[in-house]
């Protein structure tokens, strides 16, 4: 009786130590596993609490993009793709959830654009000008100023573009004076 008492722990010590070894040579070693690919619709970031603070995926407008949101959960900032398209984008947002700044490429040759904003339109326009049509031949850059009460109405602006008559760039200037009176140089036609 003696013997078997001390023979059962023994032999329950071997298997164990048994065990263990043979799972750390079958078993390969958990710091090293690498996982090839992941796929998900979403993935999210969270606080302590577990709120959303921001994720990767696609977003209200079908973009797909990296989205950073503020506390009630609206867009801040988004770094992504336009739906469709697959043109990159950048998009800031202020408190009211417009959009303030915008940086995108253009339709043609992915030329850059930055648009900054107020509360309700376009004020600035930076980069390339895009046309409704877009043609090789586009190459008008520069910087407009809108009109607080329209954005149809540039009433400043400074750039360069193709003269189609010699097929030469050209710098312009152009400033619509307080009487509403447009001057620039070269003067328009």
């Amino acid at each position: 009786m003696h013997i078997r008492s001390i023979a059962i722990p023994i032999v329950a010590f071997l298997a164990g130590l048994a065990g263990g070894l043979t799972s750390r040579v079958l078993t390969p070693d958990r710091t090293n596993l690498r996982v090839g690919t992941v796929r998900a619709r979403r993935i999210e970031l969270v606080d302590v609490t577990g709120k959303v603070t921001a994720f990767i995926g696609t977003d209200d407008q079908r973009d797909t993009a990296i989205v950073f949101l503020d506390e009630k959960m609206r867009v801040q900032t988004k770094f992504g793709v336009w739906s469709g398209s697959y043109a990159p984008k950048m998009i800031m947002t202020g408190a009211d959830g417009k959009e303030r700044v915008a940086f995108h490429l253009s339709r043609l040759d992915d030329r850059p654009i930055i648009l900054l904003r107020d509360h309700q339109r376009t004020r600035v326009y930076l980069g390339f000008f895009q046309n409704d049509v877009p043609g090789p031949k586009d190459e008008d850059w520069g910087i407009r100023f809108y009109d607080p009460h329209g954005y149809e109405n540039s009433l400043a602006a400074i750039g360069m573009r193709r003269d189609w008559n010699d097929d030469k760039m050209h710098g312009f200037v152009f400033v619509q004076g307080k009487d509403g009176q447009p001057w620039s140089e070269p003067k328009l036609r």
